[in-house]
Parts: structure tokens; C-alpha cells; sequence
């Protein structure tokens, strides 16, 4: 199960990896949601089908691995985890 406080970890590591044209208004909200899940939810596990649509939301691998969706669509999340 996957927890709002996971993804925002996760989305975390995304930026850390790729954040060249992020823009500070978009992450502003998405963390703003994210925030607003965590205080809806008390931080309560996510069912999976909440979990893939958070991760979307938030253009983060489907698989939890701190990745942008876009960079596991190319690469792979496998060469992604060896890269």
C-alpha cells in the first residue's frame, strides 16, 4: 500500500533527478495537494487505485520508484534503477 507521505517522497526524488523545466507554480500546487491528502487521510494507506491516479496526477512512475513517468516511458524502470 502506498501512503501520501510515499508519493510525496517519491515526487521528491523526482525532482531531485530531473527538475530543468519544472515550473515553481506547478509544483507549488501539486504539493499544495499533496498536503491536502495528507490532512484528508491522516496519512492513511491509499487504496491501489487512489495511488496510480495520485501518481499520474503527479507525472511520477507508476511502480513508486521516484522516477518522472516520462523518464520510465523511455528508458525503462528497470534501466532507470541501473542508470
Amino acid at each position: 500500500m502506498t501512503r501520501p507521505t510515499d508519493l510525496l517522497r517519491e515526487y521528491g526524488s523526482a525532482i531531485r533527478g530531473y527538475w530543468g523545466d519544472l515550473d515553481g507554480r506547478g509544483v507549488k500546487a501539486r504539493l499544495d495537494d499533496l498536503a491536502d491528502l495528507i490532512e484528508d487521510t491522516g496519512n492513511a494507506d491509499l487504496h491501489d487505485g487512489a495511488s496510480s491516479e495520485e501518481r499520474s496526477y503527479l507525472e511520477l512512475c507508476q511502480h513508486g520508484r521516484g522516477y518522472w513517468a516520462s523518464y520510465c516511458d523511455a528508458i525503462g524502470c528497470e534501466e532507470a534503477d541501473h542508470g
